[in-house]
């Protein structure tokens, strides 16, 4: 018992100014405070004993929606071009080489929101991506502090295997980006025209951030015939609970 309450005390002070959700609380209420907060891991913390139950992120709650979206009468902006929907980034979007170094990279992720940064060969065709995540791979290898390396030599610490580049079309449709994002299991899509050029990027949270605050989308909402705007945003969230 002294020791469960002492686990408890400690639990508490860890937990303090933690920004957590309680298991009752909806998945809709997750996904907002993962965009508000701009975090990309949201603990799922239990009210009594303060221990964490679960780590909820955008995949995860992706996951656990997708089949409900896929089975249910779709609103019908999920048949709309991304672009048209305003769903990605579309301007001034990085790019870099593989000759490209590291610093630029880091320069990139700090003076903006981008996670992740196209690389384009010397034809300005895109066959690569570096992310923000990438960089843990660096600590772990003590390549940290070596602004110097050029990103090609930042990738092959990756992996001994070359990853796949995803890509879809600005005219794609948002549930069939969705689809696609789902079905590989990743981040993001690099959006592309048909010469392979980038043309922006589109990744879960661009997803969320639309589909939880949709009335701030004026494109959707003037494209959208005969749209109800009472519609409750939580169409698809509000229902599932973590429980």
């Amino acid at each position: 018992q002294w020791y469960q309450r002492r686990v408890r005390v400690i639990s508490e002070k860890a937990n303090k100014g933690l920004i957590s959700i309680d298991p009752m609380e909806t998945l809709f209420t997750a996904a907002k405070i993962l965009l508000e907060k701009k975090i990309h891991r949201l603990p799922v913390i239990d009210p009594r004993s303060g221990n964490t139950l679960y780590i909820l992120t955008h995949k995860r709650i992706l996951n656990h929606i997708y089949p409900y979206l896929i089975e249910s009468k779709l609103d019908p902006f999920f048949d709309l071009p991304i672009q048209t929907l305003g769903v990605g980034t579309y301007e001034d979007v990085k790019q870099l080489k593989y000759d490209s170094k590291l610093l630029q990279a880091m320069e990139f992720f700090a003076k903006t929101k981008i996670s992740a940064i196209p690389i384009v060969d010397d034809n300005m065709k895109v066959v690569d991506i570096y992310a923000r995540f990438d960089v843990i791979t660096l600590a772990s290898r003590g390549k940290y502090n070596d602004m110097d390396i050029t990103i090609r030599d930042c990738l092959q610490l990756r992996s001994s295997q070359k990853v796949e580049v995803l890509t879809c079309r600005a005219t794609d449709s948002l549930i069939g980006v969705i689809k696609s994002i789902y079905s590989a299991q990743v981040h993001r899509l690099v959006v592309v025209d048909d010469t392979n050029h980038v043309v922006g990027l589109v990744s879960l949270s661009d997803l969320f951030r639309f589909l939880v605050f949709r009335s701030q989308y004026s494109k959707a909402e003037e494209t959208v015939a005969d749209e109800d705007q009472d519609q409750d945003q939580e169409t698809h969230f509000h229902q599932f609970e973590f429980g």
